[in-house]
């Protein structure tokens, strides 16, 4: 079975809206700058680990650790660590934006991606672990 684990350093991002602007009298969508920093960087941190996109039906397993603002007291941020994390993003937007990034990469198209879970927990340090393997 073919799998890879990776680390993203940084803040989870979700993936943003679509913008549009108008180009010669027609509309034109585009990927905010933001989303797409982040996936280049999903990309970057992904593409030591794979040879070949897999072709087959994906696993994908993703821990996102968001860092707990530096206004907290000592005892609150002890309390929090490793705890679920229920703001924005959204668990299902920072998959997105992780599935976007490893189009082409990890897989041929991210509907591959078969068996999919997300957890969002409060760190020290901001960081997604990515897990990404045959399903099977």
């Amino acid at each position: 079975m073919r799998s890879a684990e990776f680390t993203i350093p940084g803040d989870p991002h979700g993936k943003g809206r679509p913008r549009a602007t108008v180009v010669g009298g027609r509309a034109r969508l585009y990927t905010p700058k933001k989303s797409a920093d982040y996936e280049a960087e999903v990309r970057k941190a992904g593409a030591p680990h794979f040879n070949a996109p897999l072709d087959c039906p994906v696993r994908l397993r993703i821990v996102a650790f968001f860092a707990m603002p530096k206004s907290w007291s000592k005892k609150k941020r002890a309390a929090m660590h490793g705890r679920h994390h229920t703001q924005k993003p959204d668990g299902d937007n920072v998959m997105k934006s992780i599935k976007d990034g490893l189009n082409g990469l990890a897989w041929l198209d991210d509907c591959q991606a078969a068996d999919c879970r997300i957890v969002k927990r409060w760190s020290h340090h901001a960081e997604t672990f990515v897990q990404v393997g045959e399903a099977g």
